[in-house]
């Protein structure tokens, strides 16, 4: 499954993104409400207050996203260089995450909270479908 080039959360998000876990699936959910809610703010400048507000909350979203993942992961005896894996992935899209963030400041002027958006949601779903679409497999064991 490849990204749509105009990425629209409302098509993207399908039931061919659902891992099987209430948790996992709803935070997966609210994390691509606010990509949608940032893919619509197309004139509003990255050196905005408001853009600061959402990327503070997308990271929230996120982290504790990975943080109640991994907790699951756990429960569920997946074999722990799956775990660890997936977990190291965890600490990469962060690590992506913090640089996309960097370099939207430097590319303030020309780029728009919804361009910033793409990039971070294209990051996310990534993620989802290369790792967490995998933990199908656990649930159903």
């Amino acid at each position: 499954m490849s990204l749509p080039t105009s990425l629209n959360t409302l098509e993207l998000w399908d039931e061919t993104l659902l891992t099987g876990i209430p948790t996992v699936d709803q935070q997966h959910r609210d994390i691509a409400r606010l990509g949608e809610k940032m893919l619509k703010e197309t004139g509003l400048p990255l050196t905005s207050e408001r853009f600061g507000d959402y990327f503070a909350e997308f990271w929230q979203l996120v982290t504790d996203h990975f943080e109640t993942e991994e907790k699951i992961m756990r429960s569920l005896g997946l074999p722990s260089d799956q775990l660890e894996v997936h977990t190291r992935e965890h600490s990469a899209l962060l690590e992506r995450l913090i640089q996309a963030n960097i370099h939207s400041t430097t590319l303030s002027e020309w780029k728009h909270v919804s361009d910033i958006a793409h990039e971070l949601i294209t990051i996310i779903v990534d993620h989802i479908i290369h790792f967490d679409l995998n933990l199908k497999n656990a649930v159903t064991r």
